[in-house]
């Protein structure tokens, strides 16, 4: 038991274990599910950003307001931990965590990088931060986006539209097992989640020090889903208002429009494009295989061409502990 030893004496309130990301590997579930356990307390709201410096705030930009959100931790709470997706792609959110807290450990989500590409637009387009609704187009204009240009009005920080960035697993994952001993690293796909979430769970609730909460439910959080423009745009500025505000609570009436209009992405990349996507993304599949040791084979080559929600499983040869 790593965490559980001596801290239900000595209570702390503040993170020991932070998932890092990335988007759209189901990390909203995993938060939901870990809250719902007894003896883990996870921050409200997710997506503190606190320790990604080098990219814009979130809801915490200083110290005593990132640790009021942990302000509610109990004796029972044996892990303590926070979810922001931004942190996995930050270059210095590995230093500025382990200075907070050196002994903390990381869970990582990894997926089929085109998948998760294709996935993070309609997210990004659900948020309102990007104004081109067809995939292949927003691609094309990173080049012109990262000096400044085609920005939309509402994006609050442009490397959310650098899809590439983004979704360069493998870049990301050397740059932590850089900073952190793999002992402390537990990572996860998508896949896994998905096929078998009572082992995963088990894995994690191990992972993490805490014993089993008899859980046999796991319902899906955050799904792809598209939005009208207009709802979009109204649904950015709650969510900013709220950040800025510092509230944690929900105002109702968006998430029940959100609810009857949202719908999954219309426009689909076409086949050729695909294509070019696997063809870009190899590289970062090898290297994920190579500090893995799984095999990530089904992700080097679209299955069918244009069918990009049949991503094969990952393999595992051998568990990342």
């Amino acid at each position: 038991m790593w965490l559980g030893r001596g801290l239900h004496k000595r209570p702390t309130r503040k993170p020991i274990f932070f998932i890092l990301g990335a988007p759209k590997c189901g990390t909203t579930s995993l938060a939901a599910w870990l809250s719902e356990h007894p003896n883990v307390f996870m921050s409200n709201p997710k997506e503190l950003d606190y320790f990604d410096k080098d990219r814009t705030k979130g809801y915490s930009d200083d110290l005593e307001r990132y640790e009021h959100f942990f302000s509610n931790v109990r004796p029972e709470h044996i892990a303590i931990g926070e979810a922001s997706t931004g942190y996995l792609r930050s270059r210095v959110a590995a230093d500025e965590i382990l200075k907070y807290a050196p002994a903390a450990r990381f869970i990582i989500g990894l997926r089929n990088p085109v998948e998760m590409a294709i996935s993070w637009h309609g997210q990004v387009l659900f948020e309102a931060w990007e104004d081109v609704p067809n995939f292949e187009t927003a691609w094309s204009l990173q080049d012109s986006r990262r000096v400044g240009r085609n920005i939309p009005r509402l994006c609050p920080d442009v490397s959310n539209l650098m899809y590439a960035d983004v979704c360069a697993l493998g870049s990301q994952l050397a740059r932590w097992l850089e900073k952190v001993p793999r002992e402390r690293v537990f990572i996860y796909t998508l896949d896994e989640m998905k096929d078998t979430p009572q082992l995963l769970w088990s894995r994690i609730l191990s992972f993490l020090g805490v014993l089993e909460d008899g859980r046999r439910d796991f319902p899906a959080y955050n799904e792809g889903k598209r939005i009208p423009r207009v709802l979009s745009i109204a649904t950015r500025l709650v969510a900013d208002t709220k950040r800025n505000l510092g509230l944690n609570v929900g105002f109702g009436i968006l998430k029940w429009l959100n609810r009857k209009l949202s719908k999954k992405p219309a426009h689909k990349p076409s086949d050729a494009f695909v294509a070019e996507l696997y063809a870009y993304f190899r590289p970062e599949v090898e290297l994920l295989q190579t500090l893995t040791g799984r095999d990530l084979s089904v992700w080097v080559a679209p299955p069918n061409c244009g069918d990009t929600s049949s991503v094969g499983h990952g393999e595992k040869i051998e568990v990342m502990r």
